[in-house]
């Protein structure tokens, strides 16, 4: 059976189906009836929070996707992150969500994740959480 990519780039060896890395048979059952999505992201501002190699990823993918303006924001940036993203070297704050269209919360730091994807949702932003989050604070894709 050919894999499919879900949400985050994640794959589903079954046709139709979102799930995240960490899904259980139990999980699968869950989110057995999720709507798959194509988001336009063109002229969209998007926040990467985080500088290692999953951001990375991410960055590349937001910009042959056309993605309007692509921001990273870390302490450190540990991978080479292409040339098109504007660079913040700055830890994470609230403020850095300021007038985004989309973000990912793309550290190797679970509260950082938590605080990313808690803001954004308090303000209406779409975010996607790389890592899993015992607290329900997963994201919305």
């Amino acid at each position: 059976m050919p894999l499919l990519t879900g949400g985050c780039g994640r794959q589903s060896p079954v046709a139709g189906l979102h799930w995240k890395r960490w899904a259980s048979a139990a999980t699968i059952a869950f989110v057995a009836f999720a709507y798959p999505i194509l988001l336009d992201v063109s002229g969209r501002k998007i926040l990467l929070v985080g500088g290692g190699k999953v951001a990375v990823r991410k960055a590349r993918g937001l910009l042959e996707a056309g993605a309007g303006q692509v921001f990273a924001v870390a302490p450190v940036f540990r991978a080479p992150m292409p040339a098109a993203v504007i660079r913040i070297k700055e830890l994470f704050q609230e403020r850095h969500l300021e007038g985004m269209g989309l973000v990912f919360a793309a550290t190797d730091d679970p509260q950082v994740n938590q605080s990313v994807v808690r803001e954004a949702n308090r303000r209406g932003i779409w975010v996607c959480r790389v890592d899993r989050d015992e607290s329900g604070l997963d994201g919305d894709f």
